[in-house]
């Protein structure tokens, strides 16, 4: 229990502090700096991905299951990539995501593309 409690918070600490652009930042990036936009979704889908696999490991050492589901949200786990999706078409999804909320772009980068990804690719 306290593995999994220690690496949750290891976790949350991480993401707290890794706040480097907000949504009009990354607005601006997808008109004018599309390279740029490519290594941050590349970069937040490689931390998701991992984060998500060390979650299921500590769970399934620790066999606490107990509040799985806020955990995976909160990490991202809320979302199902198709098959064969690729770099190009994350970046697309996200820079359409924030093009269609102007209202919303003043958040965290990480914050809105899980939404963005959440919206477009919903685990069912």
């Amino acid at each position: 229990m306290r593995a999994a409690a220690l690496a949750l918070t290891v976790f949350f600490a991480f993401d707290a502090q890794a706040r480097f652009h907000n949504g009009n930042d990354i607005y601006t990036m997808c008109q004018s700096n599309q390279a740029e936009v490519f290594g941050y979704v590349a970069g937040w889908v490689d931390k998701q991905t991992i984060d998500d696999d060390l979650l299921d490991l500590t769970l399934i050492q620790t066999a606490q299951n107990k509040d799985v589901g806020f955990a995976k949200f909160r990490m991202g786990g809320n979302i199902c990539y198709p098959k064969g999706m690729i770099l190009r078409q994350a970046r697309d999804v996200f820079c359409q995501y924030l093009e269609k909320n102007p209202s919303e772009r003043h958040q965290d980068g990480g914050y809105l593309i899980r939404l963005a990804f959440g919206e477009a690719w919903p685990c069912k």
